[in-house]
């Protein structure tokens, strides 16, 4: 009987323990699974212009936009955009992640993030900057919710059209201030006035470079009152640059400053780098070497000389824009200079081409010229003087001959494509299962610029697409395995990686994996994941799975919950067996 009485209570204070303590861990694991993102907002400020821009999303995909610069929009998100934003915050990654993440010092026009997450279990605020800026690297979940929030953003501005509408706007102001300007405005004929040219600087705020022409009564610049004026048709030309809806800059025929009503300064003899034996422009010296600015070379003629020119003149030399022909011409010297005896003559009479860079593409642009069997093609981008690398395709009955960039005047040739260009089947195993963390994963922004041409590589769930990274923001198409560079179609924006290369653009369809995945297309290495769906449906891709810990404030309660559920079981089955006896 006692034995009996003894197995009873062991019976019923097992039964008692394992269902109290069985509903406390689902209690635990339910609290877990149950917190929901209630609301999101992120924020973004700072940079050259003074951004200051936010975007609120409620937990049903309702979100209202609010910008200095841009103005307000309410919005809301598609499922897709809506299911792929949280399921980048379903893990804990997001919510152990430090507080802050700071600029280095002495850096200077970067952007300002704050994410808040508030959630059933409370709230999660992280402030950091653009990945360049910052002190120390970026975490790549926080990447991941920055490159995808951007994404949307950049949906918002495109449907408030705001590049359209300031393109229109910038280009009536220019117009405003040659009409009102004194040249224009003594005796500019008006039915002449033609807008030729636009441009739009790749900074912020935008930069919108403005050409325009018009022809005057007489000579001469200004308000030329009282003075004694050729009657004569004078044909110019003003080029423009509007800023925040201001002209800070107005240049005619390259010599008289409209904005401040006087000459340009006129560059002395010494501020140019010429071949002392013919005046020729197209000189060259060994940059990144030890006779970098000692020892010159007319491409030319072979003329060569030695002299150390002044710093400030070499580096204006170094950094100045090149015009499409020159660059054309600049490069067909250097190569025949180099030994490439089948060239074509820079001074043929011949020449034919110019201008084709696609309408509606801005930010880049591209010169095509023929003469005879060759067609040289140009292609550069919009952006400052000192930082247009110009990449440079020569083709002869359309085979490549040579392809390379020019940067400062430094030529640079990729090594044959065929040497060192991994397949597309290679690729996708690389996206399938990434070599090394990616180094790419520290960007500011992303931007699809234009389609591609060609068509891609193709499986039943995957696709690729080869292009070449121009180590200035640009991604431009490229054809496998020629290796022959096409259109800009992508940017992304704020890395530190000057080097040019191949990469693969691989597209994974399938369910639950989907997503961009950049590979170097020399060594497979990782470059980023694009968490979102860019044009046609692209699933959106799981949350990278967060490294186990017992450190989490969630752990933490759950252990805490345990505990006191067994103790509870265990002072009832005590009291339980005092009953009983």
């Amino acid at each position: 009987m006692e034995l009996k009485k003894k197995w009873a209570y062991a019976a019923i204070g097992s039964l008692v323990i394992t269902l109290v303590v069985s509903g406390c861990i689902f209690l635990g694991v339910h609290t877990e699974a149950s917190k929901e993102v209630t609301k999101l907002t992120w924020q973004r400020t700072g940079g050259f212009g003074g951004l200051n821009e936010e975007l609120v999303i409620e937990p049903d995909g309702s979100a209202s936009y609010r910008s200095n610069r841009f103005g307000d929009l309410e919005l809301v998100l598609t499922e897709v955009e809506l299911k792929g934003l949280l399921s980048l915050l379903e893990s804990e990654s997001f919510f152990t992640l430090d507080r802050s993440y700071v600029a280095k010092p002495n850096v200077a026009d970067y952007f300002n993030y704050r994410l808040t997450v508030q959630s059933t279990s409370g709230a999660k605020t992280v402030e950091w900057v653009d990945g360049w800026a910052s002190e120390e690297t970026i975490p790549s979940v926080l990447g991941e919710l920055q490159l995808y929030i951007q994404a949307i953003v950049e949906g918002i501005h495109q449907d408030m059209d705001v590049s359209g509408e300031a393109d229109e706007r910038a280009v009536k102001i220019a117009i405003d201030f040659v009409v009102q300007a004194p040249t224009f405005k003594y005796d500019g004929i008006s039915d002449t006035l033609e807008v030729i040219d636009v441009k739009i600087l790749e900074s912020f705020p935008v930069q919108y470079v403005v050409t325009i022409t018009f022809d005057s009564r007489h000579a001469g610049y200004g308000d030329r009152t009282g003075q004694v004026l050729a009657q004569v048709i004078t044909p110019h030309t003003e080029v423009v640059k509007v800023v925040d809806d201001e002209v800070v800059s107005a240049i005619l025929d390259n010599q008289w400053d409209e904005l401040r009503q006087e000459p340009v300064p006129i560059p002395t003899p010494q501020a140019q780098i010429i071949c002392p034996q013919d005046g020729s422009p197209y000189v060259w010296s060994p940059i990144g070497s030890r006779s970098e600015n000692f020892n010159w070379r007319c491409l030319r003629d072979g003329y060569t000389w030695t002299q150390t020119y002044p710093e400030e003149v070499y580096q204006k030399w170094k950094k100045a824009f090149l015009e499409p022909v020159f660059v054309r011409d600049y490069t067909i010297f250097y190569l025949q200079d180099i030994g490439y005896e089948d060239m074509p003559d820079p001074f043929s009479s011949n020449w034919a081409g110019g201008r084709v860079t696609p309408p509606g593409i801005v930010g880049a642009e591209t010169y095509e010229y023929s003469v005879g069997e060759f067609v040289v093609i140009t292609k550069y981008p919009v952006v400052l003087p000192e930082n247009t690398k110009y990449d440079i395709t020569i083709e002869r009955r359309e085979k490549v001959v040579w392809h390379g960039q020019l940067l400062q005047r430094q030529f640079t040739s990729p090594p044959s494509p065929t040497a060192f260009l991994m397949d597309f089947e290679a690729a996708v195993g690389f996206a399938r299962d990434p070599k090394g963390p990616y180094r790419w994963m520290a960007f500011s922004g992303f931007q699809h610029v234009g389609d591609f041409h060609l068509e891609p590589f193709k499986t039943d769930e995957v696709q690729g697409n080869l292009l070449w990274w121009m180590g200035n923001d640009s991604l431009y198409e490229a054809e496998y395995p020629s290796g022959r560079i096409l259109g800009e179609v992508e940017r992304i924006l704020g890395l530190n990686d000057t080097e040019s290369y191949y990469v693969w653009k691989i597209t994974i369809l399938d369910p639950g994996k989907g997503g961009f995945f950049y590979i170097d297309a020399r060594n497979g290495e990782g470059l980023i994941v694009i968490p979102y769906k860019g044009k046609g449906t692209i699933p959106n891709p799981t949350p990278p799975t967060p490294t186990p810990t017992l450190h989490t404030g969630m752990d933490i309660m759950l252990i805490a919950i345990v505990i006191g559920c067994m103790l509870i079981a265990v002072a009832f089955y005590l009291g339980l067996r005092r009953r009983i006896s």
